[in-house]
């Protein structure tokens, strides 16, 4: 896909000596970009279908970032990150094209993302690109009978999993795509996409111990007596939603952090 600007304004193209200022996450995202080529976010946890998306496709190879919804975290994630790599050896994107070797057995289908979606869905990303252009692609998967969500006869139990991102918000049809989250979000003005730390333990369900802060504002969420302040990378949206008594934390600021009592609960 050509874009007629294809200069880039990331924070890779940033003046480098801002780079202590950053916060964990975006160091995380320009780490995966300096070595890869490309970062991969997550989202889960919250009121959609999960979903995923490249950060740094444009700074590396002037390709455009690719989303995919509806699946997995973990299978979005993965179905992403093989679309980087066909980019990567050489295969650009094209509009309206279908690739038969990203998902087993089915095609998906490329189609551009309406910049209308870019706040809503992709703040990371927005944070990482600083300024336009960030052109951005949806990689859709078809229904059982090969059919797409546009397509007449598609699975309708399958239709509200995969938003169709190059309509404009504001156009698209009504569903939890197009709704803020009915739950008020307790971590504001930390959206659920954020990225955090937590550890395996604390992601296979053993209760948060500890809720730590640093001083640019990421957040830490580790089991009682964890051997460190986690290495693995989540959004905040995931951790709620696993262990929905955290909210009792959600007014934690930077530098700070709080333990589980012996009760049981967090300190008011």
């Amino acid at each position: 896909m050509d874009h007629e600007d294809a200069t880039c304004h990331c924070l890779l193209c940033q003046d480098p000596r801002a780079e202590e200022q950053w916060d964990v996450r975006d160091q995380r995202i320009v780490q995966n970009v300096r070595e890869h080529g490309w970062h991969v976010m997550g989202v889960g946890g919250g009121h959609t279908p999960d979903w995923a998306y490249s950060i740094g496709l444009w700074h590396s190879l002037r390709s455009p970032e690719v989303c995919l919804a509806g699946v997995s975290l973990n299978t979005a994630m993965r179905l992403v990150n093989i679309i980087g790599g066909q980019i990567r050896d050489g295969r650009p994107l094209a509009p309206d094209e279908r690739r038969d070797d990203v998902i087993n057995g089915y095609p998906v289908a490329i189609r551009p993302v309406h910049p209308s979606w870019y706040k809503a869905l992709f703040g990371a990303g927005l944070d990482y690109a600083c300024q336009p252009p960030w052109p951005m692609v949806q990689a859709f998967w078809p229904d059982k009978s090969g059919l797409f969500p546009w397509d007449e006869g598609f699975d309708s139990g399958s239709r509200d999993l995969q938003p169709m991102l190059w309509i404009p918000r504001a156009e698209h049809p009504a569903g939890a795509w197009t709704e803020d989250d009915p739950t008020p979000w307790p971590f504001h003005p930390t959206p659920p996409y954020h990225s955090v730390l937590t550890t395996a333990a604390v992601l296979a369900g053993e209760p948060v111990g500890m809720v730590a802060r640093d001083p640019g504002g990421t957040w830490y969420f580790v089991e009682a007596n964890a051997s460190g302040p986690g290495d693995v990378e989540v959004p905040l949206g995931r951790i709620v939603a696993l262990h929905a008594d955290v909210v009792a934390t959600a007014g934690l600021q930077p530098r700070t952090w709080v333990q589980r009592g012996p009760d049981g609960a967090w300190p008011s």
